[in-house]
């Protein structure tokens, strides 16, 4: 009965020590899970502190096309004011040259009258 006792005390150590094996490889392998978890995160947070510096530069070259049409339009503002200028001084100069010729007439008939 002691011989029986030990061996059925043996073959439940034997039985428990496999349990614990498996129990330990079962922990392996959620720790290797869980490390290959960690990376991906990693990887993710990588990807994503690239997006937000590719988005800081996108950012900063939309900035500089703003800056770039802001001085481009108020450039064009000043070129079309510089042309109504320049348009009302050639009519004003033609009015004037309308206003010579006409008195050139005038003067010519006048001179006219002295030479007849």
């Amino acid at each position: 009965a002691t011989v029986g006792a030990m061996q059925n005390g043996l073959s439940e150590v034997e039985q428990g020590t496999a349990a614990i094996t498996d129990t330990y490889g079962t922990f392996d392998k959620i720790i290797d899970n869980i490390n290959m978890v960690a990376n991906d995160i990693k990887h993710v947070s990588e990807s994503v502190y690239t997006l937000k510096s590719d988005m800081n530069r996108v950012v900063t070259s939309i900035s500089g096309i703003n800056e770039i049409a802001t001085t481009t339009s108020q450039g064009t503002q000043n070129i079309l004011a510089s042309t109504e200028e320049q348009s009302a001084a050639i009519l004003e100069i033609t009015h004037s040259v309308q206003n010579l010729g006409e008195m050139a007439e005038k003067l010519d008939d006048i001179v006219k009258k002295f030479t007849l």
